[in-house]
């Protein structure tokens, strides 16, 4: 599953290399999303 997630953010880092604060804060903001995801699945 990581490896999936891995591979999608590199995708994206090479179809938006201009913007490179953009990238960044949107990898941040979909690992927390997946985190969160993860976690509820976990716990519920």
């Amino acid at each position: 599953m990581l490896i999936v997630v891995v591979s999608s953010l590199d995708d994206k880092k090479r179809l938006y290399k201009n913007t490179n604060f953009m990238i960044e804060t949107e990898t941040v903001y979909t690992l927390l999303i997946r985190s969160f995801y993860m976690l509820s699945f976990v716990l519920f």
